[in-house]
């Protein structure tokens, strides 16, 4: 598997800044937080 996430997701998200619509973000930040909190266990 590829240790990258789908183009998909980038594109969805970016226009949600310049358009005011920052509460949009939070779905995709909390998949970061999620990564991050197992991409640490395997980690280690």
């Amino acid at each position: 598997a590829a240790p990258h996430l789908n183009i998909n997701l980038p594109m969805n998200y970016w226009l949600s800044l310049p358009c005011n619509l920052s509460e949009c973000q939070e779905p995709l930040f909390d998949l970061i937080s999620s990564l991050s909190i197992n991409g640490s266990k395997t980690s280690w």
